[in-house]
């Protein structure tokens, strides 16, 4: 429930935030796009509102989030519909500068981490698997079990497959690994 007033409400600001526009057929809106397609969704639908209810022009600028935050911060943008703030180190001090207004979140269900398959901390005995790593807690202890995560390039090794080079969270997962 509390999601779906939390989306409610950042749908409605960004409304609101249109509502400001008036009806100028002359006036675009461009949309921040960095080629998610949960952001392409958020577009689609904000961009709808934007033509249909108040009657904008409305364009998309692709690019990554670190090129796009920018673009937003000049004004290049004027709506990024998705952003993981905690991945973009300028975030705050553009907000506290007023480059960048933060009207809600869209949904809060989604963390970075890194993740395994449960039955291989917790087991499954319905598939008759055992725990094959029960003391898995933190990113230090997938040493113990590199086994289990084999590198088919090396196998003396384990692989941890992460995030999309450039993005921001693969810096973190390799200061984590290291």
């Amino acid at each position: 429930m509390k999601k779906k007033i939390l989306q409610l409400l950042g749908m409605v600001l960004f409304v609101g935030l249109l509502a400001g526009c008036g009806n100028n057929n002359e006036k675009t809106v461009v949309f921040s796009d960095a080629g998610w397609d949960s952001v392409k969704f958020h577009n689609a639908v904000a961009g709808l509102i934007a033509e249909k209810a108040y009657g904008l022009k409305v364009e998309t600028m692709n690019g990554s989030t670190p090129i796009m935050e920018a673009a937003l911060v000049r004004g290049d943008v004027d709506v990024n519909m998705e952003l993981w703030t905690d991945n973009v180190a300028t975030y705050q001090a553009d907000k506290a500068a007023g480059g960048i207004v933060d009207l809600g979140i869209n949904f809060d269900d989604n963390k970075q981490g890194l993740y395994v398959p449960r039955y291989v901390i917790e087991g499954d005995p319905q598939r008759g698997i055992a725990p094959m790593a029960p003391d898995l807690h933190k990113v230090s202890d997938l040493a113990r079990y590199s086994k289990l995560f084999v590198d088919e390039e090396n196998p003396s090794k384990g692989r941890i497959y992460g995030a999309i080079p450039g993005w921001a969270v693969d810096e973190v997962m390799f200061k984590k690994y290291k």
